[in-house]
């Protein structure tokens, strides 16, 4: 509610204005509800933003993220709790690029720029608990050197006794075009998918980015991969906005593909849907048990190859390459 600065949680029937303010309350920022893949937070329903000490109200003396809880009583509205429970400084961010609505993101052959939007954490806030250990990744965009060079600011939170604390974070800038409109998830893995949209020099593209579960702290080490080229700028003199709709999740099918929308412009708003998998051989593979499946016999036999370690292995078996019908870390039908 930009009127009023509340925050208000919503039943099919019901809405209950339960906390009085949220951060950066005269700008355009959101307290956002933090989703799960898989397994449920077992704890309070839960909520995310960031705080720019910039806009006042940091709590630590710098840049944060805020977590809050929320308890609603749908009976007794009175009896409804939600508050912030913890403030997490973080790295410092440039959360300021030009006025509101007057666009940011330089687009080639366009003078008319598109919305950064950074105020808010991008998409949303996803939490993932992999065999007991409890997650949150989320990003947001953030001006990287002061000239509304845009980059992807992305967190890890991890629980541990019971807070949560920040496990790594990084800021994805690796050229001098602009990237922004993030949107991140983890999968039962532990690899993390990035992605988002890209303008400057070239012409808009959408491209994602990842961290393979043994990359250093800090960083995306797999290669960026473009998934659209050469979309049109959008041009609309009174419309500085991109795309402000997308999301990247995780399959449940295999708990490893992820996938990604986003929406862009290419003669008219279009919306981006596609997936992908992070290939890895971040240790030396274990095979346990080998056990062969009959097929018709001008099909010869699937193998199953049963161990640990084997996303990015193929395999060859007296001196034959099979094609691989699936890969999931622990069992590949070959």
């Amino acid at each position: 509610d930009t009127a009023t600065t509340e925050i208000y949680t919503l039943s099919l029937h019901d809405a209950l204005p339960i906390y009085p303010n949220r951060p950066n309350p005269s700008g355009f920022n959101c307290v956002m509800p933090i989703d799960n893949d898989g397994t449920f937070d077992t704890g309070q329903a839960r909520f995310i933003a960031i705080n720019d000490d910039a806009w006042g109200g940091s709590v630590n003396g710098g840049d944060e993220i805020w977590i809050f809880d929320c308890t609603p009583d749908w009976a007794t509205p009175a009896n409804s709790t939600f508050g912030r429970s913890q403030a997490i400084v973080v790295s410092a961010f440039d959360s300021q690029f030009q006025a509101w609505g007057v666009g940011d993101i330089v687009q080639p052959g366009e003078t008319e720029k598109v919305d950064a939007n950074p105020y808010v954490l991008m998409s949303r806030g996803q939490y993932k608990n992999i065999s007991g250990n409890e997650y949150i990744v989320c990003d947001h965009t953030v001006d990287v050197d002061n000239t509304d060079h845009a980059g992807i600011r992305w967190y890890q939170l991890q629980k541990n006794a019971g807070v949560w604390t920040l496990k790594q974070e990084g800021t994805y800038a690796p050229d001098g075009e602009s990237r922004w409109m993030g949107s991140i998830a983890m999968n039962d893995y532990g690899q993390i998918a990035l992605a988002y949209s890209v303008s400057g020099t070239v012409s808009p593209e959408i491209r994602y980015t990842g961290q393979t579960s043994c990359a250093s702290s800090g960083t995306m080490d797999v290669t960026e991969q473009t998934v659209s080229t050469s979309l049109t700028p959008q041009s609309q003199p009174t419309y500085t906005r991109w795309g402000d709709y997308f999301l990247t999740t995780v399959d449940p099918s295999d708990n490893l593909t992820f996938w990604s929308t986003l929406e862009y412009y290419n003669g008219g708003k279009k919306t981006q849907i596609f997936s992908y998998k992070i290939d890895e051989s971040c240790a030396a593979p274990t095979i346990t048990s080998v056990d062969y499946t009959s097929l018709y016999a001008d099909r010869g036999k699937n193998l199953t190859i049963t161990g640990t370690d084997f996303l990015g292995c193929s395999f060859v078996l007296n001196g034959i390459t099979g094609t691989e019908v699936s890969n999931e870390d622990r069992k590949s039908v070959v």
